[in-house]
């Protein structure tokens, strides 16, 4: 085999790998209990990968349409229960607050 052909392989299975391994997030101690867990990458939203908590409705997404910001949103009740104005293409692990400013609590 040429050194060129071995090169274009391994480049493929490092991106298969890297394609085939999701992110998953921990949420805790949040104010609202019903958050908590682990959520799952589960398709996209506004161009970003959202995750899925569970079978459940809440989706930790971004969403640009509301000022450009990460959120834990309940897609039965069509609301957010905390959302961060931290910008980045992952959810970030402080700066969250409730649409009634209480900070989410961090470990």
């Amino acid at each position: 085999m040429n050194s060129s052909y071995k090169i274009v392989m391994l480049l493929i299975a490092v991106t298969l790998s890297t394609c085939l391994m999701a992110t998953d997030y921990l949420v805790s101690d949040a104010g609202s209990s019903e958050v908590n867990g682990t959520y799952t990458e589960s398709g996209t939203y506004n161009g970003y990968a959202q995750y899925r908590l569970g079978s459940t409705d809440l989706y930790l997404r971004y969403n640009d349409m509301m000022g450009s910001r990460w959120e834990i949103w309940d897609d039965m009740m069509f609301s957010t229960y905390y959302y961060t104005e931290v910008s980045g293409s992952t959810p970030p692990a402080s700066g969250w607050t409730t649409d009634m400013g209480d900070p989410l609590r961090q470990q």
